[in-house]
């Protein structure tokens, strides 16, 4: 009898948690990320603790597809003044200063520093630097880590970041041709296929972004427009060659 009341117990379990696992959303990593201190005050294991925090995004497992925009519709470019910028030699020494020469962000011998624009609502900054790219509240101070790679296997760190909207940014990444070490020299030369993500500062997550009508494995982003609006352009030995625009919106 034990043994038997037993087995209907363990059955029962069984069937409560496959429900509750077919009831929950999938993603491939789990846990939101927050604003913080990944950037201590000193600077000490910077390195390690920004990779740490990156490592808690999520990936949704819906890629968003994306078609071409006629080039009639694409608005003009944002010509709007940039109240920071980027004093040095854009990485390491460099640093981020207001318009009164305040200085905002240094880098460090492993963390350099290479761009900086405003959100359009001027309430974020978007630092493009190395290993990873930084979100800050020039305000509060506070700083997000982005992530340095995508989810996934041979996957390559993110090269690049753009305002997309007030709460949504777009990365460039790729597949690797051949597994390497980060950071080793060549890796540019190393894409096997061009990989675009949409980074929501709302809740952490990471989506896809899939380009509809796009033969190119290989590409690169020659310009974003206000509205999301992304110029997509192909090098190689023959030159650059034009693919199009497309409005990658965000949430």
């Amino acid at each position: 009898m034990k043994r038997f009341l037993t087995v209907i117990l363990v059955l029962a379990g069984l069937t409560i948690a496959v429900y509750f696992v077919r009831k929950t959303p999938f993603f491939l990593t789990t846990a939101n990320i927050s604003e913080s201190s990944h950037l201590p005050s000193d600077k000490s294991d910077f390195t390690a603790k920004a990779r740490q925090a990156a490592e808690t995004r999520r990936l949704a497992a819906t890629p968003r597809v994306i078609a071409p925009v006629e080039k009639e519709k694409i608005p003009a470019a944002d010509n709007r003044t940039n109240h920071y910028r980027v004093i040095g030699n854009g990485g390491y020494p460099a640093r981020i200063v207001d318009g009164s020469g305040n200085v905002l962000l240094e880098a460090t011998p492993d963390f350099s520093i290479h761009a900086v624009t405003e959100a359009p609502d001027g309430a974020h900054l978007l630092v493009n630097s190395y290993p990873m790219g930084l979100i800050i509240d020039p305000v509060s101070k506070k700083k997000i880590s982005l992530p340095e790679y995508p989810p996934g296997n041979k996957k390559l760190g993110f090269g690049s970041w753009d305002w997309i909207d007030d709460n949504t940014v777009l990365g460039v990444s790729g597949d690797a041709a051949l597994v390497r070490e980060a950071g080793v020299k060549g890796e540019d030369n190393n894409v096997a296929q061009t990989r675009l993500y949409l980074y929501n500062l709302k809740d952490g997550s990471l989506q896809e972004v899939e380009l509809d009508g796009i033969s190119a494995r290989v590409f690169s982003i020659a310009e974003v427009r206000p509205g999301g609006h992304v110029h997509l352009v192909q090098e190689d030995t023959a030159g650059e060659r034009d693919l199009g625009w497309f409005q990658v919106g965000g949430k």
